[in-house]
Order: structure tokens, then sequence, then C-alpha cells
């Protein structure tokens, strides 16, 4: 940067950075000074922590900083807390939620400002106000901007921001910064769709001044900028607009947008000197191409030539984005540099292809008394995978050669609904994405198929069942997370593995087909489990379901000795622990019936166990039931969010609390062992006897009705 020490903004904003530059990417913290109280925002690395420190302590002591902001975790930002603290800041970090359960990890101790928790705002104590935006997935779920409103500045995090190759940033954009901008946000920003919401937004302040956290400050005609990000086609699954190229000016416009992007990331001379004495002529004054000694359609592929001769692979990467964008545009080809020369720069790439030819052509040897119309017949045409009568055959071959493995059925949760809602060429397009993602995760060690309707299916060879499960849920979990769809989809994953035949000698005949009628039965208990989970088991145990075991997760003794003594007295089990870290490990190594977590626990908050507990399928339909001092309108939201339906404020009435947990044991077991479809009906009957002796009261057990058929009924009188 051109400035080696603090650099007043106006209205008692100050740049403090630093001047180094690491891998193309400067950091700009930002102090805010009024009426003798400071606000340090994004305070930076560890690596520029002596030039960060030295600049704020010129302006203010250390202990006049009564805050600092991080607007989201990454250690460019808040890694340099720590330092900060061990230097004597005694003040609060100020962020969202999700952020403080990270930053956490950097070793900062320093009490926490939740913004979610004060109306995403903060007050100087002398009045100047702050106002805090949510920017989910820019680049982080939990991003923030932070906008103040006295100077009209906006503090935009890794928005706004830029990578450089030059050899000094400027502080302040010029000319050249919206391209640099527009680059780093081609890459590092997962979409249009995200990023646009965020914008309009933007454009309904009043922004005098953009300050990010990378490249420079936009202080000329901000409303510029915010425009075109909102309009900027960026991320994963690009598809801009088509425009024609004769209308566009042909290829040399093209190759004016390529070297008016160089101009921006790199130093101008350093573009110059590229194409100096070389047949294609540059206009220094305007960076414009003024002639060149080639037919057109070769222009654009002797310009990334030039380049690749000369700045070899680093220069190309760093194109390759804008590049592609215009090859889809302009519907030309992509550059031959990006089909050659990274094919070369990565050898082991093109061995790998070479070896891929082989495997595919040993494929065909196996299929060589097939015709085309019969691979047509083995292919679902939607997805292009293996239908349901190759799955067939597949099972007959599987049989006899009774190799070890793992089948995962996959159903799509939601499939119904968005056919219903959108049509069925969205639903097929939801199918054809499904697939697309089953190949990029599992392909490598599966054979898949479609089955009829939203069924998938995935046979693991030699896969055993630990890791066929822990695949099951990376599977579930990307699918959910996933942008590709029309709206959120989630799947249920069943899981049977060739291990469980020796618990199951007289199921030995016809081995394939107890492997995917196992596989079935447990998708359907999925199903009644509330679908996005991934089952892997469905055996009984008796003993586990008689009594039943329940979690206390509270910081207060005598609410824990009450707790603990009425469910005890009804040979309810239970656990107890005061801190989140301690209530996740029993539920993961425990896997309680029942949790009661109080809110504010010491380390991770209840909130934080419960969306710990939702990131796993066999934790997250646990009933989960909350208790605090506090509820209010913002808490019952967040509450919600996390699929919390049981939120007691104490104190509240015990009696309440016990009944629903033991309505919900009473019920529990009878949900799981009915959908066990496969065991006889006298076993039924004689089982469910045995476990209501446990459950029920004898004046209960006069009105119970056991049937196979009809389920287990039980009628009460008034």
């Amino acid at each position: 940067m051109e400035y080696t020490s603090p650099h007043f903004l106006g209205e008692g904003i100050y740049w403090v950075g630093s001047p180094t530059k690491i891998n193309q990417l400067n950091c700009n913290p930002y102090l805010i000074v009024y009426n003798d109280e400071g606000i340090l925002i994004d305070p930076g690395s560890v690596l520029d922590f002596n030039d960060v420190y030295a600049s704020v302590t010129s302006l203010l002591p250390i202990d006049k900083i009564s805050n600092i902001i991080l607007q989201h975790q990454d250690p460019d930002f808040c890694s340099a807390v720590p330092l900060l603290e061990a230097n004597g800041f005694k003040g609060k970090i100020i962020t969202f939620w999700r952020t403080a359960v990270i930053v956490k990890y950097y070793g900062i101790h320093s009490e926490y400002y939740l913004v979610n928790d004060h109306n995403f705002e903060f007050f100087f104590q002398s009045g100047r106000k702050l106002l805090f935006f949510l920017t989910p997935y820019l680049h982080f779920p939990g991003a923030i901007v932070t906008y103040d409103i006295q100077s009209e500045t906006l503090f935009s995090s890794d928005l706004f921001g830029a990578l450089t190759f030059k050899e000094s940033a400027s502080l302040f954009a010029d000319d050249n910064y919206m391209e640099a901008m527009l680059t780093f946000h081609e890459h590092y920003m997962p979409g249009n769709e995200i990023i646009r919401p965020v914008m309009e937004v933007l454009l309904k302040l009043d922004i005098k001044t953009i300050a990010p956290q990378h490249g420079s400050i936009i202080a000329n005609n901000p409303r510029k900028y915010i425009e075109a990000l909102r309009d900027l086609e960026c991320g994963t699954f690009l598809q801009p607009v088509r425009k024609s190229l004769r209308e566009s000016g042909g290829y040399i416009s093209i190759a004016n947008i390529l070297l008016k992007r160089c101009a921006s990331l790199f130093p101008v001379q350093d573009v110059l000197d590229l194409f100096h004495a070389t047949d294609i002529t540059i206009d220094s004054n305007t960076m414009t191409i003024i002639d060149y000694n080639c037919i057109p359609e070769k222009l654009i592929d002797r310009f990334f030539a030039i380049i690749y001769d000369t700045k070899g692979f680093g220069w190309i990467s760093t194109l390759e984005i804008i590049a592609k964008k215009l090859s889809l545009e302009y519907g030309l080809p992509l550059p031959q540099i990006y089909q050659s020369a990274i094919v070369n720069f990565e050898k082991t790439s093109e061995e790998l292809s070479r070896k891929n030819e082989l495997l595919e052509q040993t494929n065909r040897t196996l299929e060589q008394n097939l015709d085309e119309s019969r691979k047509q017949l083995e292919r679902c045409p939607i997805t292009d995978l293996y239908n349901r009568a190759f799955f067939d055959q597949y099972l007959i071959q599987l049989d006899k050669e009774r190799a070890p493995g793992a089948l995962l059925l996959i159903k799509v949760d939601n499939l119904q609904f968005i056919s219903y809602t959108y049509g069925n060429s969205t639903g097929n397009e939801t199918l054809k994405n499904i697939a697309y993602l089953l190949r990029e995760i599992i392909a490598d060690v599966s054979i898949l198929f479609k089955l009829e309707g939203a069924l998938f299916a995935c046979y693991c060879p030699s896969l055993p069942k630990t890791p066929a499960v822990g695949l099951a849920e990376k599977l579930r979990v990307s699918i959910s997370k996933s942008s590709v769809f029309i709206e959120p989809v989630t799947v249920t994953i069943s899981v049977a593995s060739f291990e469980e035949l020796s618990e199951k000698q007289s199921l030995q005949n016809d081995f394939a087909q107890w492997l995917f009628s196992i596989a079935e039965m447990r998708l359907f208990k999925g199903a009644e489990s509330g679908y996005n989970v991934v089952i892997s088991e469905s055996s009984i145990d008796l003993n586990d379901y008689k009594q039943g075991l329940i979690l206390i997760a509270d910081t207060e003794p005598l609410h824990i000795d009450t707790l603990k003594k009425h469910f005890e007295k009804s040979q309810i089990e239970v656990v107890c622990c005061n801190d989140g870290e301690q209530a996740l490990s029993i539920i993961e190594h425990r896997m309680p019936n029942v949790v009661i977590a109080e809110l504010m626990l010491p380390k991770i908050d209840g909130f934080m166990v419960r969306e710990k507990m939702l990131t796993n399928s066999l934790r997250k339909n646990q009933l989960f039931i909350l208790t605090s001092h506090v509820k209010t309108e913002q808490t019952i939201r967040q509450a919600l969010s996390l699929d919390i339906l049981h939120y007691f404020k104490k104190p509240y009435f015990l009696i309440e609390l016990l009944g629903l947990i033991k309505n919900h044991l009473k019920t529990r077991w009878f949900y799981e062992f009915y959908n066990y479809s496969s065991i006889d009906n006298s076993i039924y009957s004689s089982v469910c006897r045995y476990v209501c002796s446990h459950v029920y009261t004898s004046e209960e057990m006069a009105y119970c009705n056991y049937s196979k058929t009809s389920g287990l009924h039980l009628f009460f009188t008034e």
C-alpha cells in the first residue's frame, strides 16, 4: 500500500493496515474513534499484527478500544485478536453467533456481543450508531457487513475486495479497480442468486464510501460497484446470457476485454512489455489492441499463447474464469491454451486420461454381445444410470459371486412435491442433478442404479459397513447443502452390508435379495423417522427400550438434582453434565433418548448443541427439550429454526415436563418395532406384552390390544 502509517478517512475513521502484501492479498483493518472510544474492525492476522498494533496505539491506547468487530471467521480477519488480548485489550467481540462459535478456537477469551441478540445494531457510549447486515454465504454462512450511519460508510468484509499482482496496491480504488474486483468475486463468490439479494439491500442505503477488508477503498461512485456485483454472473454453475460476437465488435473486442482485465490485475508496464515485439500491437495510452498479424479467429488463442510463453501458468490460471465466461457468452470454444497447456502442465492428468481410455475399452469388451438398442434398455433415459432391469440382473450375478460389499438405497424425500409444484420437467431435472452428485461423490467406489420413482441404488464392492455408513452420511449432507436444485432437496438412505449375513444364518440363500430386502425395510423405517436420515440398523434390543436414557445438561445443581430424582423413581437412567462440550460427547457415545439442555451452557450453548445434533441423521430426531430463564422472541425464532419444539422457561411446571417425556418413552419403541415387518405376528404380540409390562401400569395394561395387522392400540377412559 502507499501508506505506511494510519490514514484518516474522515468522521473519525482510520485505515490502520499494514503495507505488507501476502500472496496478492492485502488486509484492511479500520478503527473508528469517537469521543475517546475506539472500535476496531477486522484487526487482521498474526502476520501483520505488529504493524496494525503500532498504527492503532499511535491513535488511541489499547484500553480505550471498547470493542472489536469480527465480520467473519477467517484467520486473515481475526487471528490477531489473542495477541491484542495479550497486549491489554479488555473489551468485547462484536460478531454474529455462527462466527462466535468458530473464532473461539483461535484462543479468544473476551466476552461476546452477538449482533443477532441486539437487533443487529450497536451504539457507542456517546450515541453513534452502527448497523449490521447478514451476507450469508458471501463467503461464509455467518458473514456480516457493518454500516456506520454517521459517515455513511459500509465496512464490507470480503465484498468489494480484490486481489492484486502489482507491487504496490492503491489504498483508494482507481479506474482499473472494477476489473480486479470482478475477478476476485468470480473466483470466490458462489453465484449471482446469492450475491444479488444482498446488493439489492445495499442499494437502499445511503453509502458514500465502501471500505472492504481486501483491495482498495471505494470513495467515488460506490453505487456503480454495487450494481456491478448485483449483475455479476459468477459461481460454479455459471450460465451467462448469450451475446452476439458480431454486434459486440468481433474477436478483437473480446481480446480487448481480456487485455483490460490483465491491466487491472498486473502491472501495466509488465503487460506492455509482454506484447512488445510480438505480432499483437497495443496502444499504451488506451491499452487497446490496434493491430495483429493473424486471422481474427486465431487472435484469442494467439493472445493466450504469448502470455503463457512468457508468464507461464500463473497468469493463465488467473484469467481462466473470465476466459470460460467469455467463451460461454459468445458461444466460442475454450481457448486452446486451456485444452493443451494446462494438460501439459499437469502431466499426471494426461497419464490418467490415457488409462481411463483403456478402462473404457475394457468395459466395452464386457458388453461385446450387446447391441446399441440393448444398451439403451439398460440405462435410465433421464439419469443415464443403470435401470431396474439391469439392477435385478446384477443381484443375480452377485448371488453367484458371493462378493462382499454394501448396498445403499437412496430415496429423494421431496421429489413428489417438487414435481407437483414446478412440473415434471423440473422433477426430472432434480433426478439428473441427484445422479450428477452421486457420480461426483461416490462413483469411484460404487456401481450406480436408478430404480423406480425417486429411488436410487448404489452397490459398493468390498466396502465394509462402517465406511459405507460414513459414505452415506457424506452423500446425505452434500445433497442437503447443494445449491443446484430449485429448492432444498433431502434424501433418506438405508445401508445393508454383507457383514450382517453371519447374524442371519437362516437367510444364507438368495444372499443378494436378502441384502436388498433389509435395505428396503430400513428405508421404510427412515421414512417413519422423519426423512433426511441414514438408517443402518434394524435389530431390536428389549433391554435398551425397557427404561430409556435421559441426558440433563444444566448449570444449576438444584435443577439437575430435582429432575434426576423424579426420573430415577420411574426406573429411567439419567446422566448429567454442566457444559455443552460434555453434552455433545455424551450424545455421541451414549445416544440418550431425550436431551434436556439449558440454553446458557458454558463452552457450547444449547443452540449449538442442537445444531451439532442436526448434522447427524442418528441424532437429529432425538427428543430435544430446551430450558432457560431467558425466553424472548429472538430466542424462540432461533429455537424454531433448529427444530426445537419444546422450550420451557424457568421456572416451569415440573409435571408438564415429566408428562411429555413419559409419553415419549412409552410410544417410541412401538413405532420402530412395528416397522420391522418381517417379524411373526405371534412374536410381535408377545414382545409387545413384555415391553408394556415395563412401561405401563397394570391398570393401563388392561386396556391394551396387541395385533401385528392393526398395530398396538391403547384405549383410556376419561
